[in-house]
């Protein structure tokens, strides 16, 4: 990373940080949505609007989407099984690779997302994360099952989502924030912080 990226500043220490080891680890699958968000974004914002972004044309930044995601399934292979939070981004970006005629890219997209997609057909609840409590991975797991024509599965995991969210319109109380990492970190971090 460029000098000064992780401010001395950052306490690394606490739970709202990473360890820059872990930080650093491009074996974690959960960081390149976003990363592929951001390019996917630079990308539409470059094809749409004249002059708005002028470091790179469009391609170069839809390119760079795809090729995050590449990377995710080339160093991140075990994590890819999982459905991702924003993973939905992928879709999009192969939407547009198909739109701007990238039909070599947006084939192998596709096959590489068609591999998680058949994983995910296979299982009785296809909706987990890469951690066992969590249940990010469900928006992902959505959009591609229906995508490739797995309607059961997208249904399956879109009942498991209206089954858990309750009416009462509180985030103490909404159906995710029955995990741990709500309960056991961001309500604490909220509470503590007013």
């Amino acid at each position: 990373m460029p000098k000064g990226t992780y401010s001395s500043a950052i306490n690394f220490k606490t739970w709202s940080a990473w360890p820059l080891k872990e930080a650093n680890n491009l074996g974690r699958a959960y960081n390149y949505p976003h990363v592929a968000a951001a390019y996917w974004v630079l990308y539409r914002m470059a094809r749409n609007h004249k002059g708005l972004v002028t470091n790179h044309n469009s391609d170069w930044y839809l390119e760079h989407a795809y090729y995050t995601i590449t990377g995710m399934m080339e160093h991140a292979p075990y994590y890819t099984q999982f459905g991702l939070m924003e993973g939905s981004v992928f879709y999009f970006i192969l939407k547009d690779l198909k739109a701007e005629g990238k039909t070599a890219l947006a084939d192998k997209l596709e096959a590489l997302m068609k591999k998680r997609a058949i994983q995910w057909n296979k299982l009785e609840f296809p909706f987990g994360s890469e951690m066992p409590w969590d249940s990010t991975g469900q928006e992902e797991v959505y959009i591609w099952c229906l995508f490739f024509g797995y309607e059961d599965k997208a249904s399956v995991t879109l009942n498991a989502i209206l089954g858990y969210m309750p009416t009462l319109p509180s985030w103490a109380y909404n159906g995710n924030a029955r995990r741990y990492w709500d309960f056991c970190m961001a309500e604490k971090h909220n509470v503590s912080n007013g």
